[in-house]
């Protein structure tokens, strides 16, 4: 069910998208030219909330933002957090996975258990850690 919570999620998202260019960056799609995501995730794996935006280079190389969650198929697996989870805790890492700066980051974190997500490119990353940074939105996690 899409409630008021997606609805503004939505709006956020796309917003924020749009301002970063998302659409103009390798391998990115915004939800107008989203390719099909049903060959993406197993078949008993159901998308939580609406598909916004798609980072993807292959069927094993992927991130997809959803007005809820944040799920992304990378080198180590499928990993999803909630939009909620994020607790504006967003941080880049290098290759070893230490702390690092962002123009040394090679893999982005989000929350406090930090979830790694795939980008296609440090460009790509640096779009979804200011597409993704605003979560959890004050007075509207709750309906």
């Amino acid at each position: 069910m899409f409630t008021k919570i997606d609805e503004w999620h939505e709006n956020r998202i796309l917003h924020r998208a749009r301002l970063q260019r998302f659409s103009s960056l390798p391998y990115c799609h915004l939800i107008n030219d989203l390719p099909s995501t049903s060959e993406l995730l197993p078949a008993d794996r159901k998308i939580d909330g609406k598909p916004l935006l798609l980072a993807k280079a292959s069927t094993q190389l992927w991130t997809l933002i959803t007005t809820r969650e944040v799920i992304s198929s990378g080198e180590n697996g499928l990993k999803t957090i909630a939009l909620a989870d994020i607790d504006r805790r967003i941080e880049f890492r290098d290759k070893e996975g230490g702390v690092a700066r962002k123009d040394k980051a090679k893999s982005l974190m989000l929350g406090l258990e930090g979830v790694e997500i795939w980008t296609p490119s440090d460009e790509v990353m640096f779009a979804m850690a200011n597409i993704l940074k605003v979560f959890p939105l004050a007075g509207y996690e709750h309906e």
